[in-house]
């Protein structure tokens, strides 16, 4: 996971156990005994080659290291302040008194500023190249991490959902939390001891961390017991994911063991709740599958996205533009009638109408779709598309989802939310503006620079 700006960073976080240290001692003399990762941090300061020190506005050091001690200064306020200004936030840094300006690189964090001296200028005596944030956020996700299955840890989940909830209220995103557990694990314990039971829990977590999607995260949460963090992922979606997960490790086979299954639980945020009892809701839907007979996933069929979706009535439309073109008038013209036609869909979802009118407008979106899937394939394959067989299956899932949605919607089953999830973010958003990116290139249209930048990252 990468570290963000502003308090989650490392740099943030390294200045929190210093005010933490500063507190508990009264003088910030002494780093006191702390645990864990302010400890890990503390000792990371103080060890760090390169000279460090927490300074205030004025220049006068609060907390220094062994090295920055040695030199026995503080900093020049108003060099301090043109390093401030400096976007890198690297200057010339002054000692106060006597003393030659040398290289630094500033950091403000609230009221204080956190100074490294990378060495002469132009000189001898530099810093690593690696800046010290990097050391401090290798350090963090060192402490952060399970030491058995090299995932994130519990203890990392409960310092980061705070922040998680409060940026997806802010923008208005879903989020999940995926529950999962090992069925029968015990059994693996007693029959094959705990250092088989060890190699499980690190090739199902490995396993596991192979079949998510970039933007999740994996934790261990005890034992057999894993969480997976889906932002940007209503309940549906993240029962696919998960459900998805279920069929991976019911397929594998475990060195020692053999075949192991999976239960899962899923819950989306729902409103204003607290962790715990997000959390909680969660549980209680992996106890329902350990009750129904284990390898399974249920879902509590909450959350904030119905909500949402529920409030803004209609979904915006989905709105064609010249940068989608690939370049192959045939597929251009085909996508332009499929972003039609999921329109259509969606609009008919928002009339509140019955099912009659949904369930017509998306056969004929089945409709549409499974014609362009068709000429598509047919297209990529005069042209030699090497991805071509993927292609095939993600068009295959989709019109199986589609008809699933389908028999839904005709059952009164589908919400509001299912159908504008399916035809503007897993057709339109995922498929036709995304994974077609691929084969952009082969036709040089518009969209061709979108999917070299792509292939790039």
């Amino acid at each position: 996971m990468e570290f963000r700006s502003g308090d989650d960073s490392a740099a943030a976080r390294l200045l929190g156990a210093a005010a933490r240290a500063l507190e508990a001692c009264g003088t910030g003399a002494d780093a006191p005994a702390a645990q864990g990762l302010d400890a890990v941090l503390l000792r990371a300061f103080h060890a760090y080659a390169a000279p460090l020190a927490i300074v205030r506005e004025d220049g006068a050091v609060v907390l220094a290291n062994a090295s920055w001690q040695a030199r026995g200064a503080g900093v020049d306020r108003a060099s301090l302040c043109a390093a401030l200004e400096h976007d890198s936030g690297i200057g010339l840094v002054q000692p106060s008194g006597a003393g030659e300006a040398v290289a630094g690189q500033v950091l403000r964090l609230g009221d204080l500023i956190l100074v490294s001296l990378l060495g002469s200028e132009g000189g001898a005596g530099a810093a690593p190249a690696a800046p010290w944030q990097a050391r401090v956020a290798e350090l963090e996700r060192l402490v952060a991490t399970d030491h058995l299955t090299r995932v994130w840890s519990r203890a990392h989940f409960e310092r980061l959902i705070e922040g998680e909830i409060a940026s997806a209220h802010r923008r208005r995103q879903p989020l999940s939390i995926l529950l999962l557990d090992i069925d029968g694990f015990k059994a693996v314990n007693d029959g094959h001891g705990h250092a088989a039971g060890d190699a499980v829990l690190r090739e199902f977590a490995d396993l596991v961390g192979r079949h998510l999607r970039a933007a999740d995260l994996l934790f261990r949460w005890g034992g057999e017991e894993f969480v997976v963090l889906a932002a940007g992922t209503g309940y549906r979606a993240a029962a696919r994911v998960a459900d998805k997960l279920r069929r991976a490790v019911a397929q594998h086979r475990f060195p020692a063991v053999g075949r192991l299954t999976t239960s899962a639980g899923v819950a989306e945020l729902d409103g204003g709740e607290t962790p715990l009892a997000w959390f909680e809701r969660a549980d209680a839907a992996l106890y329902r599958a350990k009750e129904a007979g284990r390898d399974r996933v249920e879902v509590d069929p909450r959350g904030n996205s119905d909500r949402w979706a529920a409030e803004r009535g209609a979904a915006p439309h989905l709105q064609w533009h010249e940068s989608y073109e690939s370049g192959q008038p045939q597929i251009d013209d085909e996508h332009r009638a499929l972003f039609d036609a999921a329109n259509a869909l969606i609009d008919a979802a928002a009339g509140d109408k019955g099912s009659g009118p949904v369930a017509a407008a998306l056969v004929s979106l089945i409709d549409e779709a499974g014609r362009h899937f068709a000429h598509e394939e047919s297209l990529l394959e005069v042209a030699g598309y090497p991805e071509l067989p993927l292609h095939r299956r993600a068009h295959a899932e989709l019109l199986h989802r589609a008809r699933a949605l389908l028999a839904q919607v005709r059952a009164g089953q589908a919400a509001f939310g299912d159908v504008v999830d399916f035809a503007a973010r897993d057709l339109v958003m995922r498929h036709l503006l995304a994974a077609d990116l691929g084969y952009f290139p082969l036709f040089a249209g518009p969209g061709a620079a979108a999917a070299s930048r792509q292939g790039g990252r």
